[in-house]
């Protein structure tokens, strides 16, 4: 039957066995072997083999210690495999994004650049000549500055009146002007003239006109980048021009 004292001997003996077989190789001058070192110290000593020997007689199951870390260098493998696709599609991904937000930031700019501005000015007061040459309209010009070749809408509105005597009216023409050129239509009338009507069977009378409204479109002025005034000019042919109400708005559009 063996005692608690036998065992202490066959454990010894073992211990001793093992420590002098150690010797012997490391004297032999075998190489470090790390599957020997059970405590990862960088050295196989007497604590490696108190660890061994306090295991001894145990069971488990049988691995292939070389073929586990080959497979954990595969799946090490493919990780770093896995990693390297990713990274290139999300290098793939930021590279698109870099490319959305520069031509974001190119649309902005454009639109930027493709504001649509406007000026307009009222004039409510009235506003009389008798001059038979084109002069300004007192308060009916306005400057508008554009960051590119743009088209310039100008508008005009007005109440007109023409006064020669209780019983005739003379005409009033107006044209607008973009700087120096004038708009088409270089000229058109804002009222209605009265004049003597007569037929062979009627006698001579006349019609009476006061105030009318008016308003017109010019056709669109092609303009360059920079300032510009746009004003509306006048003159008569007889009597006293009277304009009443008076407004001029200005529309500056992008050319696409």
């Amino acid at each position: 039957m063996t005692t608690k004292k036998n065992l202490i001997i066959v454990v010894l003996a073992t211990f001793c066995l093992a420590t002098s077989m150690f010797a012997i190789r490391s004297y032999a001058g075998w190489p470090y072997d790390p599957w020997w070192d059970v405590n990862d110290d960088g050295k196989i000593d007497v604590q490696d083999l108190a660890r061994v020997s306090g295991a001894f007689g145990t069971y488990g199951t049988e691995i292939n210690k070389t073929q586990l870390l080959l497979d954990l260098q595969a799946k090490i493998d493919s990780l770093n495999d896995t990693l390297t696709a990713r990274l290139d599609v999300l290098e793939g991904r930021l590279n698109d994004l870099d490319t959305l937000l520069n031509d974001a930031q190119l649309r902005i700019s454009t639109l930027e650049n493709r504001t649509i501005t406007w000026n307009s000015t009222y004039v409510n007061s009235a506003a009389t000549t008798e001059t038979l040459s084109w002069q300004d309209v007192s308060g009916l010009s306005v400057d508008i500055n554009v960051n590119q070749t743009c088209y310039l809408l100008v508008m005009f509105s007005t109440m007109a009146y023409s006064y020669i005597d209780q019983f005739t009216s003379g005409q009033i023409w107006i044209h607008a002007k973009v700087d120096s050129t004038t708009i088409s239509p270089d000229w058109l009338y804002v009222n209605s003239k009265v004049e003597v009507t007569g037929w062979a069977f009627l006698d001579a009378h006349y019609h009476r006109s006061y105030y009318g409204t008016y308003s017109y479109d010019f056709k669109p002025q092609l303009v360059t980048a920079g300032s510009h005034t746009v004003k509306i000019q006048w003159r008569t042919d007889d009597g006293t021009a009277i304009l009443m109400g008076s407004t001029l708005t200005v529309i500056a559009v992008p050319i696409p």
